[in-house]
């Protein structure tokens, strides 16, 4: 099209300038209807709201941005995630997600992804073993039961799947919080947790994080009576050093600055009030507001919940923890 206009149409010439302004009105045409095109596709994923005169974005759209998501992503998650989602669904919402649109399915690699599927905990559409989404779902399954994968092009595809997972399960519970749903956040919570772990949360025991666990100092650890990480603080180090020490080192986790979340919310009612997310050393003091509609913290719960350890989940009754001040004061 370039040589077209520079043949036909000289500099100076009554052709040239006659391009030039057709030119012009198609190309502004163009731009006009691109513009309108993805306002209206933004707008019919919930992520913008448009008035006669502005736009304004709306929850989705916001969350899409801080994290650097596909609008076609979060409005996904606006339309598959519920109060009450369950684990195996939200795996299958997380793989689901656009940023996996680009893994990798190699030649042949179906044949790799319909053993797999006979492997892993939760079904697969055995009909779309060549979709990446689909193998998407099994590599995660493969890292929570720590299964060995069938290539070394497979280690590559999860370190790359795990990279992108963070910042959409962060984005998923940001949605889950927005809208109020107590039950989905924790179990979206527990996902990210998986993920940092390597761990399924609901099968798995959490002294399976130590780097140095292995079946047999399970086994030791049982017949002591020793099932949490938290008894296994409790005991005098120079024990521990003895338990543990004749067992090798047989996984390394990625260093990750461990960082809290603080939930207020009803158990009861799975209602959620407020959210914050926390990182400290050794004591905080931080202060939470609760939505002006609140008129009794009866039945209220403060949750804590670890963004990356299994099993170190707290639950305290604000009702009571209100009484503890009082009484202190």
């Amino acid at each position: 099209m370039a040589f077209l206009f520079s043949e036909t149409a000289q500099p100076g010439t009554a052709t040239f300038w006659c391009i030039l302004q057709c030119w012009r009105h198609y190309i502004n045409n163009y731009f006009c209807r691109l513009v309108q095109n993805t306002f209206e596709d933004l707008e019919d994923s919930g992520c913008i709201k448009m008035n006669e005169d502005s736009v304004e974005p709306i929850m989705l759209g916001s969350i899409a941005s801080q994290y650097y998501l596909s609008y076609m992503t979060v409005s996904m998650f606006g339309s598959n995630i519920g109060p009450d989602t369950s684990l195996e669904v939200f795996l299958h919402i997380l793989s689901g997600a656009s940023e996996y649109d680009e893994l990798p399915v190699r030649h042949n690699e179906e044949n790799y992804n319909e053993a797999l599927s006979q492997r892993v905990r939760h079904a697969v559409d055995k009909h779309r073993l060549d979709d990446p989404h689909v193998k998407t779902n099994l590599l995660f399954q493969a890292h929570f039961s720590q299964l060995e994968l069938p290539i070394s092009d497979y280690v590559t595809d999860l370190k790359s799947v795990l990279d992108q997972s963070i910042r959409i399960i962060q984005a998923m519970i940001d949605i889950c919080a927005n809208s109020g749903w107590l039950s989905s956040s924790i179990t979206c919570m527990h996902l990210l947790q998986m993920v940092m772990q390597g761990l399924w949360f609901d099968q798995d025991s959490a002294l399976r994080m130590l780097p140095c666990m292995n079946d047999d100092l399970m086994g030791l650890l049982r017949k002591r009576g020793i099932s949490s990480v938290q008894q296994l603080l409790d005991i005098p180090k120079a024990t521990l050093q003895t338990m543990i020490g004749n067992f090798p080192v047989s996984r390394l986790y990625q260093l990750k600055d461990e960082a809290w979340w603080l939930v207020l919310g009803n158990t009861s009612t799975s209602e959620l009030y407020a959210i914050k997310r926390v990182s400290f050393t050794d004591r905080l003091n931080t202060h939470m507001e609760l939505p002006s509609s609140t008129t009794t913290v009866q039945g209220m719960k403060l949750i804590v919940v670890s963004d990356c350890y299994i099993g170190f989940e707290q639950e305290h009754s604000v009702e009571g923890l209100v009484h503890l001040r009082n009484r202190n004061q």
